[in-house]
């Protein structure tokens, strides 16, 4: 579970590109990294923390790209097709 959390967290990261601010991804990464050091541990149960804490930033990115950038998208858009036409 902790290494599927850890690849899709990267992913998401990667894919949120300049989309999500720099202070989320690297709150995510710190998160990621912090999972990682445990991948190798037998505490089952700070492994658990650790992924819920990852689980709880990763909806940031979300927030960010789906909620407040969409307004702005659609802002963006607008005048480049005007600049077409």
């Amino acid at each position: 579970h902790a290494e599927t959390l850890v690849y899709a967290s990267e992913k998401a990261v990667r894919e949120a590109g300049d989309k999500v601010s720099q202070e989320i991804k690297d709150a995510v990464n710190k998160k990621i990294e912090a999972l990682k050091a445990l991948k190798t541990s037998n505490d089952a149960e700070a492994i658990k923390t650790a992924a819920s804490e990852l689980s709880s930033e990763i909806q940031k990115i979300g927030q960010a790209m789906y909620g407040n950038q969409g307004g702005q998208q659609q802002q963006q858009q607008q005048p480049n097709d005007n600049q077409q036409k």
